[in-house]
């Protein structure tokens, strides 16, 4: 450890020392980029930076899968112990794998520290990410906070109806649940109460086939990934702006998405080909659209979009779809592989889809493809002359 140290001082001094000279604040935000091991091993390059990483507002813990799970378990007790708990931290994410939780012992008691430290020194981003199950599932109330304006949590939470167990987070605006996609639990209805001040939602892996309403007042970010279909349920979010599905949609999406009169920047993600009708998104604000279909094989269906301020789109796959807007301002195309394993007479098949598709951007004033899209145009570039069809 001593010559790795020697090593990389003696590095550090040949080179020309400009980042010492640059104010802490500058030099943490640097740092905010890098692991919390990395950041404690610049200690060694001179005693300006002996101190440093003691007052770090921003501590990331990542999987450390090259050290043995004692020396991680360390580590972070170190680190937690040691800092300087009179300057302020901002930011503390921890992930943590199956591997180190099985074998290192009182693991529970050192989460229960971590979420404690972050609570008790006022942290405004917390992120916890635990790659198992096995353990006892938290509380909603072990995250009460006057001071949490992020919340990331990949874990277990506890499903218990029990009216004095809620969340306490009166300026949370940001908040991010994930589940283990192997296991698709239900989401507990009290994650989506008592969040008076919450902003942005994401919900990813989760079962959503028991909720009949979502209802956030304040709501201008929404989204929802996950293996299973929405229900068709009751959707009231008057204020928001932007919003990513990537999910199977509900049968009354269309519906849906008209009462989004305020939406700007929608996302969807269309993974089964066959059951849906058409595909209908009237939403008079929007200015981002970005459709993309997970599949080799283009939906039967075809997609309509009535959004006079559109200006961007952006397509991955190939689908039928139709404007009612003057003019586009801008249009990206990407293929992402389509034509990869596909044989050859399915290929002419699709090709001809796609000559269809773009038809429909004749109107835009710029339009940008992918390295597999451009290959594709070469390919039925003399089609594309017969049509009399030029892309400027």
């Amino acid at each position: 450890m001593e010559s790795a140290a020697k090593k990389i001082r003696q590095e550090y001094q040949d080179e020309e020392d400009r980042i010492s000279s640059l104010p802490n604040e500058l030099v943490h935000k640097i740092l905010s980029f890098t692991d919390a091991k990395e950041a404690v091993r610049t200690s060694v390059l001179s005693k300006r930076w002996k101190p440093i990483w003691l007052t770090l507002p921003f501590l990331n813990f990542g999987i450390y899968t090259n050290c043995s799970f004692h020396k991680t378990y360390m580590f972070l007790r170190h680190v937690l112990l040691n800092r300087d708990h009179h300057s302020n931290v901002y930011q503390l994410n921890l992930s943590v794998s199956d591997k180190f939780c099985v074998k290192v012992p009182n693991e529970r008691s050192l989460l229960k520290r971590f979420i404690e430290y972050a609570i008790s020194h006022s942290v405004e981003n917390l992120g916890i990410r635990l790659a198992y199950n096995n353990y006892k599932p938290f509380k909603l109330s072990t995250f009460s906070s006057k001071s949490l304006r992020k919340l990331t949590l990949q874990l277990v939470l506890d499903d218990e109806s029990v009216e004095s167990d809620c969340w306490d987070l009166p300026v949370l605006t940001t908040l991010h649940l994930k589940a283990d996609p192997n296991d698709c639990p239900d989401l507990p209805y009290s994650c989506l109460t008592c969040l008076p001040a919450l902003t942005t939602l994401c919900l990813e892996d989760w079962d959503f086939t028991s909720y009949f309403s979502f209802t956030f007042s304040k709501l201008t970010t929404l989204c929802l990934s996950g293996p299973d279909r929405l229900p068709e349920t009751v959707w009231n979010f008057p204020c928001l702006l932007s919003l990513e599905l990537a999910v199977d949609l509900p049968r009354n999406i269309n519906h849906v998405l008209s009462t989004f009169v305020n939406l700007q920047n929608l996302t969807i993600v269309l993974r089964e080909m066959f059951w849906k009708p058409d595909l209908f998104i009237s939403c008079p604000q929007l200015l981002n659209l970005n459709l993309t279909i997970c599949s080799s094989v283009p939906p039967t269906y075809s997609i309509a979009v009535l959004a006079p301020k559109l200006c961007s789109f952006t397509s991955s796959g190939i689908f039928s779809i139709t404007f009612g807007v003057i003019q586009l301002q801008n249009v990206n195309i990407k293929l992402q592989d389509w034509f990869q394993d596909m044989k050859r007479e399915d290929r002419e098949k699709y090709y001809l889809r796609f000559t269809n598709m773009l038809l429909g951007f004749g109107s835009a004033k710029n339009i940008s493809f992918d390295s597999d899209s451009i290959e594709v145009l070469s390919a039925i570039s003399d089609f594309l002359c017969k049509c009399s069809f030029s892309i400027l």
